[in-house]
């Protein structure tokens, strides 16, 4: 089993976080929004996808998903950040800087780094 950290519970993150879970890695979803993680440990959220709600309940009650708002040591890292368009069409990528100088104390060798595009 792998420890797995989500950074980014929005569209992509959570649905990722919960079928991980649900397939046995224990995993730590990671969001800066604390209004989000209370809701989340609550069961209850804003996305709409089938089954997604009794799923989350499922693995947060078999302790395999918990939320945090700071990262967690972990073999694997998911960045599932928004990189917004800017006026010149490029992409900001500073939410996924901040993130990665953010999990850089829990970074050792043999770690998996990746990141899920988002576009917004």
């Amino acid at each position: 089993m792998k420890k797995i950290c989500i950074m980014g519970l929005g569209y992509i993150g959570l649905p990722t976080a919960v079928v991980l879970a649900l397939n046995g890695q224990e995993v730590t979803g990671v969001d800066t929004d604390m209004k989000l993680l209370e809701r989340l440990r609550a069961g209850t959220f804003y996305i709409k996808e089938p089954h997604l709600a009794r799923i989350l309940n499922q693995v947060s009650k078999e302790e395999k998903l918990s939320f945090s708002s700071v990262p967690v040591a972990a073999d694997v890292f998911i960045i599932a950040v928004p990189t917004p368009n800017k006026d010149d069409k490029s992409c900001d990528l500073s939410i996924i800087m901040d993130v990665l100088n953010n999990i850089l104390p829990f970074l050792v060798p043999g770690n998996i780094v990746r990141q899920s595009y988002i576009y917004s």
